[in-house]
């Protein structure tokens, strides 16, 4: 087996680990693992209706309808 190290960012700072693997392609798969398991763990997101209040607070003012009923305050 080889040390690899294996370093990811998924927006926090790099991290980084030194681990055997067999092959490179092995050891580039656990990084990318690594990445998608810290990426899943401080996962924030959420879908909203648009209102003409959240438009203000986005900056998304071009994004209203003016005659959108469907569009509330």
């Amino acid at each position: 087996m080889t040390k690899y190290l294996i370093t990811w960012n998924a927006g926090y700072g790099e991290s980084a680990v030194a681990e055997d693997y067999e092959t490179e392609a092995e050891a580039n798969e656990a990084a990318y693992e690594r990445w998608r398991e810290e990426a899943e763990t401080n996962a924030d997101y959420s879908a909203r209706p648009l209102t003409r209040k959240l438009a203000e607070d986005y900056d998304l003012e071009d994004e209203l309808e003016d005659d959108d009923d469907e569009v509330q305050s």
